[in-house]
């Protein structure tokens, strides 16, 4: 991989957590049952990919935009993994916007805002 030519990320409405994603779309029973069925088939995604194991993986400056009315994947995990890791990660919500729509929600402030991020990464 190129791992060590990333120098910043910019990730819009991201899955940071199989669990809580699953649970949003079928409910919290459904979901335990899935992440059961798929820890038998493959490796864990459920136990591999949670939002603290997503916040301890980011090593670069990173910002999140995220939708606060998302129906795919829960906005709640990206204040988590703000919280989890505030030296490297910056939070963009957008009121009202659903997963991948910040940009159509609010055109000017998402502009701003990956402008003004990408404006702060330092070769």
């Amino acid at each position: 991989m190129h791992r060590s030519s990333i120098t910043a990320l910019v990730l819009d409405s991201p899955l940071l957590d199989w669990r809580d994603t699953l649970a949003l779309s079928t409910g919290p029973p459904i979901a335990d049952l899935i992440c059961h069925g798929l820890s038998w088939r493959v490796n864990d995604p459920c136990a591999q990919i949670t939002a603290g194991q997503s916040a301890a993986d980011i090593h670069v400056p990173t910002l999140l935009i995220q939708g606060s009315a998302d129906r795919v994947v829960p906005a709640a995990d990206a204040v988590e993994v703000r919280s989890l890791r505030p030296n490297l990660v910056t939070l963009r919500n957008v009121t009202g916007a659903d997963h991948v729509s910040a940009i159509d929600t609010d055109p000017a402030g998402y502009t701003n805002a990956v402008t003004q991020f990408t404006g702060t990464i330092h070769r």
